[in-house]
């Protein structure tokens, strides 16, 4: 298809450098009103300035292998995008060492708002921490959170571990899966306990396979008992997908997410009220910087002006009930979707926490 040129106006919030703020006070997505115009879209704001973009295709970067989770959300909204910015998204698979090499590539295109990239905050922050990147996290024209879902421990019958004292006891005796070095499912463990003191990250045993599919497989033929999930959403399929295996723990209220669980035939184990009851150290900031957060950004330097118009296209559809309703009957659920400056916040906390210290140490070791 070719590029639909036109024209878009943006509304420049007062006091907001960037392209504007959220609006809400909380950092979630304004509910701004859009009206598509021919060739284009015309969002009509107070004080709204008209800007002629997009010119030309915009390439949404997709840093993983087609067919997992980050490119369904990049696909899944890919008319949302086009309906809004009044232009045609090409989506581009651009995989290689954890979203490191596709993510590089979109941080050094052009900053023109004709290159997006959709990625994942910890494994980026993890992937600067721990290897030679082309990137900044926290210098790109971040556009808003898709999806915010907490993770969660699967653990195969074998492990024969009921409760949290049990588990702690048995870590230096399990084997944790994990589908790649570095990735959020090897970071998180080590995180956890280094975090709140409850066992020893160097006493844990890993077992390193390539791909969600070797994974699932390495775990049903028994060579890993124990998976920390990224993502509730994808600790629901892997649980239906193995036999024998249960969800351990979810770092989250159940009244968040419970639903999700019920609806998968999943009966989880949601600890963070036990955590806290049992005054276990920074549980709660294990909880918040290891949400998986799934973000659309571009390359740093975008002009404020398209970059609002991009930031205003996001907050509509995130918050459109139709849109909604798509992702979760799809099983990519937008889940607590938010603004740039939520993400961020996000962003720099994340890199905060796991520099400077005995985490970081222990990331650089896990990408070695």
């Amino acid at each position: 298809m070719l590029a639909a040129l036109g024209t878009v106006s943006v509304g420049m919030v007062a006091g907001c450098s960037g392209g504007g703020g959220d609006g809400n006070g909380d950092g979630t997505p304004t509910d701004e009103a859009t009206a598509g115009g021919d060739g284009g879209n015309n969002t009509e704001t107070e004080g709204g300035s008209s800007i002629e973009y997009p010119t030309e295709n915009i390439v949404l970067v997709v840093p993983t292998t087609s067919g997992g989770g980050t490119d369904a959300y990049a696909r899944l909204t890919e008319s949302y995008w086009e309906d809004h910015l009044g232009g045609d998204i090409v989506v581009e698979n651009r995989p290689g060492a954890g979203m490191i090499v596709g993510t590089g590539s979109a941080y050094n295109s052009a900053s023109d708002g004709h290159t997006m990239v959709t990625a994942e905050v910890l494994n980026l922050v993890s992937g600067q921490i721990g290897s030679d990147v082309e990137y900044d996290i926290r210098d790109m024209s971040h556009i808003g959170a898709i999806s915010q879902e907490p993770n969660a421990f699967v653990m195969m019958d074998q492990a024969d571990v009921e409760t949290w004292d049990e588990f702690v006891n048995a870590a230096p005796d399990l084997n944790f899966a994990t589908n790649g070095r570095g990735s959020n499912v090897h970071i998180n463990p080590l995180a956890l306990g280094e975090m709140t003191g409850e066992y020893s990250p160097e006493s844990l045993n890993f077992v390193h396979y390539e791909g969600t599919g070797e994974t699932l497989a390495g775990l049903e033929r028994g060579g890993a008992s124990a998976f920390m999930v990224g993502t509730l959403t994808s600790a629901i399929k892997v649980v239906q997908a193995l036999e024998n295996a249960s969800m351990f723990a979810i770092f989250a209220e159940e009244d968040e997410f419970g639903d999700l669980a019920e609806n998968g035939n999943v009966d989880p184990n949601y600890w963070l009220g036990d955590f806290r009851d049992m005054g276990m150290n920074n549980i709660e900031k294990y909880a918040d910087i290891t949400v998986f957060r799934r973000f659309f950004s571009g390359p740093p330097g975008v002009p404020d002006d398209i970059l609002a118009a991009q930031r205003e296209a996001f907050s509509t559809f995130t918050q459109d009930d139709d849109f909604l309703a798509s992702m979760r009957e799809n099983g990519r659920p937008a889940l607590n979707p938010a603004g740039h400056e939520t993400l961020q916040e996000a962003v720099d906390s994340t890199f905060n926490e796991f520099t400077g210290g005995r985490i970081e140490e222990l990331i650089q070791q896990a990408w070695g």
